[in-house]
């Protein structure tokens, strides 16, 4: 279910209807606004005729998905490499039997090396036939110029508050307070509200790690531990990041006395989403900005 965005769902729907989608599309947007449930139930209507994300595998569709090449590639834990995108050409280029297309996705293309993007390129310099790539990132200024300029860019904005709270009030069954407190939290993403409605225990976990960061860890050793904990927490799942940082940026948010680490967690935040800064140092800077002199001031 894609919800909040009708008039690009209709657009799309009505390029694939009359076999006319580009060879070639960047989806663009912040994180969890609904980038990759798009281009999803974009290759399921290709291939079904039904347009919705959540379904059975797809055998004309073939994704990269950083987070998972990552959790899995102990080799490198900080890009995904041009054999990963070599083997999506190779799909792309054979014919398909199931839909028009064949359909590639890869998801948070800000973890593509430079020789990855370059052999993307060659594949855009010369589309297959009856093949789409659909690039997914948050940042269109990740990919070279050379790269971006061939492809057809679709924002995903946010939407109000007041329409992520009219989808949780038709598709979640949970209390009007609850829902209210998860449209605010999701600042306009119906991806993050679909999030928070399935992580409680996630969440759990990441106000916990946070709470006892505020609380401001007694030693150095304690700091680093909390720091690891935070990691290793939010390496689990890709969902469990978001979780994280979008409690400690409600947190710092909260008291004008944190704002040099608010400003240092933002930063640390919008590099890992913007160029793939590596998350578990990342982190630990962020979680080591008691460093700032009139933080904890107030704790």
């Amino acid at each position: 279910m894609i919800y909040g965005y009708d008039d690009i769902v209709q657009d799309v729907k009505r390029l694939a209807d009359t076999r006319a989608l580009a060879h070639a599309y960047l989806f663009f947007g912040e994180a969890e606004v609904g980038k990759y449930a798009l281009a999803t139930a974009l290759a399921r209507y290709c291939e079904t005729g039904i347009f919705d994300q959540d379904g059975a595998d797809l055998q004309e569709m073939h994704r990269i998905d950083a987070h998972e090449l990552l959790e899995h590639d102990d080799a490198n834990k900080e890009s995904v490499g041009i054999g990963s995108v070599r083997e999506l050409g190779h799909f792309l280029y054979q014919t398909p039997i199931r839909s028009p297309y064949r359909i590639g996705i890869i998801r948070d293309a800000e973890w593509l090396t430079d020789q990855a993007q370059n052999a993307l390129l060659k594949i855009l310099e010369e589309p297959p036939a009856r093949g789409i790539s659909i690039i997914i990132a948050q940042d269109p200024s990740v990919l070279l110029p050379t790269v971006a300029s061939r492809l057809q860019a679709i924002h995903l904005g946010i939407v109000a508050e007041e329409g992520v709270l009219d989808f949780l009030k038709k598709y979640a069954k949970i209390q009007p307070s609850e829902a209210q407190k998860i449209a605010h939290k999701a600042r306009g993403r119906i991806g993050r509200a679909k999030t928070l409605l399935t992580a409680d225990k996630g969440r759990e976990t990441a106000h916990r790690l946070v709470t006892a960061y505020l609380k401001r860890p007694a030693s150095p050793y304690a700091l680093k531990k909390l720091a690891d904990d935070a990691a290793d927490f939010m390496e689990k799942k890709p969902a469990y990041a978001n979780l994280f940082f979008e409690e400690l940026l409600d947190a710092l948010s909260a008291d004008p006395a944190h704002a040099p680490a608010l400003k240092i967690a933002t930063e640390g935040i919008a590099a890992i989403a913007a160029y793939g800064a590596h998350r578990r140092l990342m982190l630990k800077k962020i979680l080591w900005a008691k460093n700032s002199p009139t933080f904890f001031s107030s704790s």
